[in-house]
């Protein structure tokens, strides 16, 4: 993994009806170090199976001003992309904080046959499925107890299985990634985040999601008092008020059964849109979601 990305694999449609396997460089807001775009573009040719393309995915305010984009202007990232071309298309996904509109350029037009276009717009939402589907693996964030044993949970139920999805934020790039697919979920489009002053948490453990997810919002021009609390799990549920409408989010780290979610909307009386559980189970067979 490239300093500063979060690179995962995104199988799909290119915008010719074909399909591709990209490698797909999620960059946070901020600045890019010197050299790491040498390193990802190399380490992408690598294997026996290169991906047919590379898409560098990165949010910014207004297309063409992200760090990413400038990178992309210097000499040294412009002799790396000629080292690459001919073998693999790379493609320039600018994400709008603003509308949610993806801004799609393709800087190498001698890739590989059937990535010669640009992906469409429909696969970066299908990108950030694919990259939660990465970040919270199984083989991560679910817990098996040994045999002849069990967790007891905070719900005060009991299960052989005890999610735990702070192990998968190792890098501020996956902490970040998360928090853009919470921002792209939730907060698209004008004004849909003016009235936000307080995130809740059930752990501080998810704290960092919750710090990057301010920082974008920032970005996109959120205003005013922003305060980040935990209301520790189900004993501290009924310890904070109820919001107004529109000013709060619930960030949920797990539940098995979703019954944290339901209760907090049915206590506090806010909409679907006011709280999200990061992961839960989607069949018994311990499969991770988010």
């Amino acid at each position: 993994m490239s300093s500063g990305f979060f690179v995962f694999t995104y199988e799909g449609k290119n915008s010719v009806g074909k399909m591709a396997r990209y490698a797909v460089a999620f960059k946070p807001p901020g600045r890019v170090k010197k050299g790491v775009m040498d390193e990802l573009l190399a380490s992408a040719c690598r294997g026996p199976v290169p991906p047919d393309g590379i898409i560098l995915l990165t949010p910014t305010l207004e297309f063409g001003t992200s760090p990413l984009k400038a990178e992309l202007r210097k000499e040294d990232t412009r002799i790396a992309l000629g080292r690459v071309k001919g073998r693999l298309s790379v493609h320039l996904a600018e994400y709008s904080l603003r509308t949610g509109e993806v801004q799609l350029e393709l800087l190498d037009r001698l890739g590989s046959d059937g990535c010669k276009q640009a992906i469409t717009h429909k696969a970066i939402s299908d990108c950030i499925e694919a990259g939660l589907r990465v970040v919270f693996d199984p083989e991560e964030v679910v817990l098996q107890a040994p045999p002849g044993y069990v967790y007891l949970k905070p719900s005060t139920t009991s299960s052989e299985f005890f999610l735990k999805p702070d192990l998968a934020l190792k890098t501020s790039a996956v902490i970040g990634f998360v928090a853009f697919a919470i921002f792209d979920k939730l907060y698209t489009g004008a004004n849909r985040f003016v009235g936000l002053r307080t995130v809740y948490l059930d752990t501080m453990a998810i704290a960092p999601i919750a710090y990057a997810l301010r920082e974008l919002l920032a970005l996109a021009g959120h205003k005013g008092p922003f305060d980040i609390e935990s209301f520790h799990s189900y004993e501290g549920i009924s310890q904070v008020g109820r919001p107004l409408p529109g000013t709060s989010l619930c960030l949920i780290s797990a539940s098995a059964s979703m019954s944290m979610q339901r209760r907090w909307m049915a206590e506090k009386e806010v909409s679907s849109a006011e709280v999200i559980t990061l992961l839960t189970f989607r069949n018994p067979d311990a499969k991770s979601g988010a």
